[in-house]
This record gives C-alpha cells, structure tokens and sequence, in this order.
C-alpha cells in the first residue's frame, strides 16, 4: 500500500468530494466536511473480476504492440536518415569531384593558352631579335659598299653610275669556312644541289642523296629536317616563309614540286602539284615558277597550272641543269652543264647571249642575288664565277679548289651578310666572306 508523503501514513480511504487518496490523518485534517468518504478496502471488492479489468492484458498488449509499431517505425525512420545523410554526403563529394574536374580543365587551359601565348611572344621576340641583327649586318654592309664606291666615284649626282658600279661590283674571296651538314641517321653522303636563304636569314638546302631538306640557323648549324618520297634537286624562296622544292623521281616519268613553310621554327609540307616532265631546277619570280627538266625550261602558275615552255634543247641531257631569273624577271639564266655554258634568254626564250670560259667547267649551281650579281658553280672546274648581267661576260672568278671547293654543286649569295654559301658533293658546306 502506498504512503501519504506528508504524514507517511498508508493511504486507506478515497474521497469521492475531491477525488483523491488519503490518509487517516488527512482525512481528520481536511476532509471534515466532505460528504462522501470511502473506505478502499471497500473500493477494491469485487474490481479484479469487472470487466474493466478482465480487458486491461488485451489493451496492454495493444499498447504494447503499438510501442513495438512505433519503435521499428522510428528504427526504420533512423536507417532512412542514415541512408539520407550517407547519400547527400556522396552527392557532395561527387560534386566536390566534379568541381575539382572543371576546375582542373580549366586550369590546364589556362596554362596551355598561357604557354602558347610566352611561346609566342618569345618567337616574336626572338624573329625581333634576328630582324634587328639582319638590318644591322644589312646596314653594315651598305655602309661598306658606300665606302667602296666613294673611293671609286666621287659624283653621288650621277645614281645611274652609282647603281651599275654596284650591279657589277668584282667579288673576291677574302676567308671561308666549311660547316658541317650530316646529321647522323643520314645513310648516304651528302650532296647539297639546291641552297636558298629565308627572310630571317636561315638557309633551306636540298640534300640529294638523303631525300630530305635542312634547315639551317644564321649559324650555319642544322636545327630541323624533313623527309621527302623522293630527292629534292633544288629549291627556291618564293614568298614569306614558304620554299618551292623540285622532287625528282628519275624511276618516274612525272615529278612533283612540293611547297614547304616554316612554321614555328619547324619545316612543314603544305601542299604539291604534280608535272608531266622530270624537274631538276626551280626558280621563282612574281609569283611564276620556273621550271627546268634537264632539256627544257617551263612556266608555271603559283597554284601549279601550266603557262608555256619558254625554251627547249634536246641536243643532250642537262642542256638546261639549273636556272635562275633575274630581279626584274625581264631576264633568264640557264646553265647547259653538257656544253658548259651559260646562257641568257629573255622572256619569249630568245636567247641574248652565252658566256663559256675555262673557269666555268660543267656549270651546275645557279642564282642572282636581289641585287643582280650573278654567280655560276663550274663543278668539274671547282671554281664560282661571276657573270656580268649586262656584257654577259665573265666578271671573276670569286673562288677556287684553292679556297675550299670540292665539286661545287650550288650557290646562294646572302643579301644579308654578303657570304656567298656554296653546296659541295660531301658533307659540308663552304661559307665565303666576300671582299
């Protein structure tokens, strides 16, 4: 039986007035005037068999298992939170992953444009650089020939004098240098038939045996090649960067010329036309290709399509070996190696002149600088001659065997630094300061 806290008495009657349990004690202190006491003994007879009670168990176990219901629903409420809270975590690492991604492209990008953009620049810089030491050796050059012709021609009123003085100016080998032009998987020795200078002042040349064409810095040393289907027997700058390459297939009844460009410090193959004859020399002139095929001299298009064959001799082979066109394209130079000559045409083919001279045996190498001066390798000879544009007749013969030559078989004079470049049957090349 329960106890009364304040009286700890056993609580032994019910008050029906206040409904509630007391003590005796409580019932003399505060319940005197309620009508209706009762006694919980007599309360308690006869309530373990009334129906109430007989249904307690059944509503307890309901209770029960409503508890059970509401316990699994809450345990099942909390593995579904977990689940909740385990998948908005993986959504937010997926997407911290994919943010991470993005950002990752995005910074590879950036870098990559940052890159293209320095190299770039450091190319400008540097093409700058070679620019600036191309107009000063430029500009050296022409105060040393200013020099040279107000010792030999006191009036400047007279330009016309002054312009064929410096046309037909007597070069002579004052030093030379041989440099160098095998690379190490080339299998065969070098035969270097074609030479031309780049507005940089690089030098492309045509290595025959080895099927390909070299690039040369301002230093003369290799810095890139690329390989061709077959030999390249010469080549000319045509515009900008870009160099037209005479490809000859001699099992071939057709031969190709093939444009080439220098991209990024790098030789690339841009496009190509095919001929229906062999090509063995190349010169360019306002936007006109020149053609030979050993026996006859062709005009060409830029973009490949045919002109008119301008002069023809079949008499031998290599009547026409190489050719050049001169600054104002109103003259051609073709040199007939099999009856060692030089010999001059105009534009319609009509030949002007012919130069022959001991010093010009086998000629083979061909160009005429921007500024006229005409130069032809005699390869049997060992020697480069210097032909005068207007007399056609020999002005002097610039190099020998003596000063490094070894059957030369190209030439190219440097408008830049005024060395004349001669491609020699081996593996190197003789550079020549001129005098």
């Amino acid at each position: 039986m329960d106890r009364c806290a304040q009286h700890d008495k056993e609580l032994e009657v019910h008050c029906d007035d206040h409904q509630e349990l007391c003590c005796s004690v409580c019932v003399a202190l505060n319940h005197r005037l309620c009508s209706s006491i009762s006694h919980l003994p007599d309360l308690a007879r006869g309530f373990l068999s009334t129906s109430e009670f007989k249904q307690l168990p059944a509503a307890v176990d309901k209770m029960k298992s409503r508890l059970d219901e509401l316990k699994n629903e809450r345990i099942k409420d909390q593995g579904t939170l977990y689940d909740s809270y385990k998948n908005i975590i993986d959504d937010i690492k997926a997407l911290r992953k994919e943010i991470n991604q993005i950002l990752d492209k995005l910074e590879k990008k950036t870098v990559k444009q940052l890159d293209n953009m320095i190299e770039d620049l450091e190319k400008s810089i540097k093409d700058d650089l070679e620019t600036f030491a191309r107009m000063h050796d430029q500009l050296s050059t022409m105060i040393e020939k200013l020099k040279q012709i107000t010792g030999k021609n006191k009036d400047f009123g007279n330009i016309e004098s002054v312009r064929k003085y410096d046309s037909n100016h007597l070069f002579k080998a004052r030093s030379s240098s041989r440099n160098k032009v095998k690379r190490m998987n080339d299998k065969d020795t070098c035969t270097i038939l074609g030479i031309c200078e780049l507005p940089n002042g690089q030098l492309v040349i045509a290595d025959y045996l080895n099927s390909r064409v070299k690039l040369l810095n301002r230093q003369y040393e290799i810095i890139d090649r690329l390989d061709l289907p077959a030999s390249p027997q010469h080549l000319c700058h045509t515009t900008g960067s870009e160099v037209a390459v005479a490809v000859n297939d001699f099992s071939s009844t057709s031969d190709e010329i093939h444009f080439l460009t220098l991209t990024k410090g790098k030789l690339q193959n841009m496009r190509k036309f095919t001929t229906d004859h062999q090509c063995i020399s190349i010169a360019h002139n306002k936007g006109q290709l020149y053609v030979g095929s050993g026996n006859a001299l062709y005009v060409y298009a830029f973009d490949g399509s045919f002109v008119k064959k301008i002069y023809k001799d079949t008499s031998f082979i290599h009547t026409v070996y190489s050719c050049a066109v001169s600054p104002d394209g109103e003259t051609i130079y073709v040199a007939n190696t099999h009856a060692s000559k030089l010999i001059t045409l105009d534009t319609s083919g009509q030949v002007l002149s012919t130069v022959e001279d001991p010093d010009l045996q086998d000629p083979t190498g061909l160009c005429v600088s921007p500024s006229g001066h005409v130069f032809v390798c005699g390869s049997r000879s060992n020697t480069v001659v210097q032909v005068d544009q207007e007399e056609k007749k020999k002005l002097s013969t610039v190099a020998r065997e003596a000063d490094g030559l070894c059957n030369p078989r190209s030439v190219c004079f440097s408008e830049q630094t005024s060395n004349l470049i001669v491609g020699n049957y081996g593996d190197n090349i003789t550079v020549f300061k001129l005098r």
